[in-house]
């Protein structure tokens, strides 16, 4: 390589890094768009929906007969357990944000 050659070659070399970083740019920002976190893609589509009025909150039976519906598929003595949760006893912890929330309730159970 002769020496007028190698200052094309170098201004070469940085347009092509120029042109990766410029199109790694547009495809993270596209990246970063589809692949968000589901639970923000969701509070985003319910604020959406609430602007356009859209979205209305529950009463108080149709919430209390999903409490209700939470606890249905498990045996009767957990499910009582299960109802008196729902009903707020015992300690809650965690967030939905968080990931979940844990109801937690302590029975005493005799010894045999």
């Amino acid at each position: 390589m002769t020496m007028p050659e190698r200052p094309l070659s170098l201004f070469a070399v940085a347009m092509l890094f120029a042109a990766v970083a410029a199109a790694a740019d547009r495809s993270d920002s596209t990246y970063a768009a589809d692949n968000r976190d589901p639970s923000v893609r969701e509070a985003q589509a319910a604020r959406q929906e609430a602007k356009r009025g859209r979205l209305q909150s529950e009463e108080p039976a149709v919430l209390e007969r999903n409490q209700r519906a939470r606890c249905e598929y498990l045996p009767l003595q957990d499910r009582d357990y299960c109802l008196r949760r729902m009903n707020g006893e015992g300690t809650v912890s965690g967030s939905v944000e968080g990931g979940g929330v844990l109801r937690e309730l302590r029975v005493p159970v005799p010894a045999q």
